[in-house]
């Protein structure tokens, strides 16, 4: 299997990558096993020439789903039929 350091070396310069997380790149050393190593080479290459977007606010998709959940309590339906994601 390959690496993720390993696959984005081989893209690193040739096409574009888009990567998008809810997580702050502070957090991204846990994702990888603890190694600061492999989090800073994999981050030094996905940074490099890159175009970092930062979002605030809530989700729009959370934001979506509360809605419908909460109109569908109004009317009296079941969570499901409210449109609400039921695991």
């Amino acid at each position: 299997m390959i690496s993720d350091i390993s696959f984005l070396s081989v893209l690193h310069e040739q096409v574009s990558v888009i990567v998008t997380t809810t997580v702050p790149f502070a957090e991204w050393t846990s994702l990888f096993g603890g190694d600061q190593r492999l989090t800073a080479a994999l981050l030094d290459r996905l940074a490099f020439h890159a175009h970092v977007l930062r979002f605030a606010g809530q989700s729009f998709r959370l934001r979506h789903s509360i809605s419908q959940q909460e109109a569908g309590a109004a009317r009296g339906a079941t969570p499901r039929e409210a449109g609400a994601d039921v695991a």
